[in-house]
């Protein structure tokens, strides 16, 4: 079926709202027995979308589906539970080619010759529910321009990594909107790189899971997603927060807090959370950021206050406690998994040059920025499996109740080599931590993923 203007194409594709691919196919007479589970083939919903409702045949090429109009055609999901709705994940695009984009601008790129508008067809997920049963209930005609100067800088941040040699250590918290997600079904999965002989992980251009939500935000308030580029004071969580702190580089935290005005009695000790007192001061509170500009409402990233020597870091680096439902799924399908892939870590450095400088004394040294390469992914499910061993050996009980043997089989500090995350215990006593991973009325526990000093270290080249 072909088309002639944008506008005989959306008023067609109305039609789809409120029917499923087992509606379609019914008003088609045709005869679809297949058994197959979203699970089972992801991505042959929109596959059967083309061919049933669209009907033309399913193909590879590099063009745009519609190609006379220029406009690719996504289907992706809507979660909708008691908090309201979502985007169910990213929109994958197209795949990069490390040895293309070397040589592409972003302008006159395969990735904007293919997916300049994409017509998003969007249909309620539910869990447990046969795919072809999906009610499809609304459509909207995007384009990647509505974001321009921050998707143009990801691209080019992409680009450049791969130009560095570096396209084995790419990873989607390297950008904000625009990411590079792994695509294949098996780590053993590997492609050429033009200038480095290490092998890198297929990987595609996607929409980014929380981007997904802004613009499902934009279609929910009915205000228009248009052609003509936005402009941002900032493309990048870290570019905001850099720019708020680079000058009181150099400064005691004593003296940043005397010149924004944060009173505290000097004879007494110096606040414990100086550190956060002074960012939330600078930047904003962590519940007034998604109001003080657009980036951090539809980014993924933490912010940390980080204590360091001239040797690096003081500590280990925690994030919130686990629940024990986190390991009801495999890694491939955790929700840590999907965290550590896309979250970038702005981490606000404040040095003492020994051990010895007291908190109050310690001078602003930087902000630097991490995220995670595929090898690291892999040892986070290291460690993550291991918890989640303990857990099933504890429920077959196969050491009794003896708890202590469940504990010893946790990813405790240097359980295995080139380890990077372990399990902090949460409160004084640490063996009473580890055993609420095991007896426990509720969800929550009192222990945390936390990355290794080693490992921060080598990441922000202390070492």
């Amino acid at each position: 079926m072909e088309f002639d203007s944008i506008a005989e194409l959306m008023k067609y594709s109305e039609n789809i709202i409120g029917k499923s691919l087992n509606d379609i196919i019914n008003e088609n007479e045709g005869d679809f027995s297949d058994k197959h589970t979203m699970k089972k083939t992801k991505g042959i919903l929109g596959e059967l979308v083309e061919t049933e409702f669209y009907k033309y045949p399913n193909n590879n090429v590099s063009k745009a589906d519609f190609e006379k109009l220029g406009i690719e055609l996504k289907t992706t999901g809507i979660i909708k539970n008691s908090k309201g709705i979502r985007a169910k994940e990213r929109l994958v695009l197209n795949m990069i080619n490390y040895m293309e984009i070397i040589n592409e601008e972003f302008e006159t790129s395969h990735l904007m010759e293919k997916n300049n508008l994409i017509l998003i067809l969007w249909y309620c997920y539910q869990t447990n529910k046969d795919f072809k049963d999906f009610k499809f209930i609304s459509i909207l005609l995007y384009s990647l321009y509505r974001d321009q100067d921050i998707i143009e800088n990801d691209f080019n941040i992409i680009k450049n990594k791969v130009l560095e040699g570096k396209a084995h250590e790419l990873s989607e918290g390297d950008t904000t909107y625009l990411g590079a997600c792994t695509k294949s079904s098996t780590s053993k999965v590997t492609r050429k790189q033009p200038f480095s002989d290490i092998p890198a992980k297929p990987r595609a251009f996607c929409l980014k899971n929380k981007y997904m939500n802004l613009i499902l935000n934009d279609l929910l308030n009915n205000k228009e997603i248009h052609t003509t580029p936005k402009k941002h004071e900032f493309l990048s969580v870290i570019d905001f927060i850099k720019s708020k702190m680079e000058p009181f580089f150099g400064m005691t935290q004593i003296e940043i807090a005397d010149e924004i005005g944060i009173t505290y009695d000097i004879n007494k000790r110096i606040p414990k959370n100086i550190n956060k007192l002074i960012s939330d001061k600078i930047i904003g509170k962590d519940n007034e950021l998604q109001e003080i500009d657009e980036i951090f409402q539809y980014s993924s990233y933490v912010i940390k206050n980080s204590p360091i020597t001239k040797n690096g870091f003081k500590e280990r680096m925690s994030f919130k406690n686990i629940k024990l439902s986190d390991f009801d799924v495999d890694w491939d399908n955790s929700s840590w998994k999907n965290y550590f892939e896309e979250i970038n870590i702005i981490n606000i450095l404040y040095e003492g040059k020994n051990p010895s400088i007291k908190n109050g004394f310690r001078i602003l040294k930087d902000v630097k920025s991490l995220t995670f390469t595929p090898d690291e992914i892999d040892c986070i499910g290291r460690t993550f499996n291991m918890i989640k061993n303990a857990i099933k050996e504890y429920e077959n009980k196969t050491y009794g109740n003896d708890l202590d043997k469940y504990v010893e089989l946790l990813p405790t500090p240097k359980s295995f080599e080139g380890q990077i995350m372990d399990v902090l215990p949460k409160s004084s006593k640490g063996k009473d931590s580890y055993y609420t991973l095991f007896v426990n009325d509720n969800d929550s526990t009192k222990v945390a993923l936390a990355l290794t000093k080693d490992f921060l270290n080598k990441k922000l080249n202390f070492i």
